[in-house]
């Protein structure tokens, strides 16, 4: 565990002084720069996180190398394109979330042309090291994907607004109605007990097709719904509280499970 927290502090000042020399590289005052690079040095919620055995310092990382990599000069180099690929690549391995963010910056990149050569570098650099770990999983486990948890996780995310009088389910999916157990965040219906996907025999991923298959059809019964939740999620990102309130969701729909 010491090790662990050794390594991660290590990662967080990697990824000030990545920040640092960045802001300084493009023209940006010290000032600025070294203001930018204080919550990841100074923030006792980056220090905590640090400490913990989870992803989240290795993922800020990697997407700040990538980046830094891509912003070092006003048009990157082929070699950097790559770099930025591999990186991104890593950071995609580590949290899917990364995969989105990384088409994000192939547009931004194509439209700022800066060459089908380069573009071609970043993607295929990103894209080989993905595929190989896909057709890896895809020999495992039966199916060409970089995780087996997108559709609980989808699920999990429906649990605050899914009503099942309009989803109106088949029976396979209604075992994964929403039951009167009740949660501060979306999250947790993933690992509580009492919730209706760890009622369900077997190891809560191996549901993770049946999950999403629910999880779209709450999606497409209410879709404003689902998307004001993303809103306040996202938001949730850019918050100046350490802890930003989880209220209980009002709009919860609780139905017992069908037999």
């Amino acid at each position: 565990m010491d090790l662990i927290a050794a390594v991660q502090h290590a990662l967080g000042l990697a990824t000030a002084i990545l920040l640092y020399a960045v802001l300084r590289r493009r023209s940006a005052p010290a000032w600025v720069a070294t203001t930018a690079t204080a919550p990841l040095l100074l923030d006792a919620s980056f220090l905590r996180l640090e400490h913990a055995v989870l992803s989240d310092t290795q993922f800020i990382f990697l997407i700040t190398a990538a980046l830094t990599v891509l912003l070092w000069n006003p048009k990157p180099s082929l070699r950097a394109t790559a770099g930025a690929g591999l990186l991104f690549a890593a950071a995609t391995l580590t949290r899917t979330i990364a995969l989105p963010l990384l088409l994000l910056v192939v547009l931004v990149l194509a439209a700022q042309r800066i060459g089908w050569r380069r573009l071609t570098a970043l993607t295929l650099a990103a894209a080989l090291p993905l595929t190989g770990y896909a057709t890896w999983y895809a020999a495992w486990h039966g199916r060409f994907a970089l995780s087996g948890a997108d559709g609980v996780a989808l699920w999990a995310r429906t649990m605050t607004f899914a009503d099942y009088t309009r989803i109106q389910p088949p029976s396979d999916q209604a075992r994964l109605c929403p039951n009167d157990t009740k949660m501060d965040a979306a999250s947790e219906y993933v690992w509580a007990p009492g919730a209706s996907l760890n009622r369900l025999p077997g190891d809560r991923f191996t549901h993770n097709d049946l999950a999403r298959s629910f999880a779209l059809r709450a999606i497409l019964t209410r879709p404003l719904d689902y998307l004001a939740d993303v809103a306040t999620d996202t938001a949730v990102a850019f918050s100046w509280t350490h802890r930003p309130p989880r209220p209980r969701h009002p709009r919860l729909r609780l139905h017992p499970r069908p037999p």
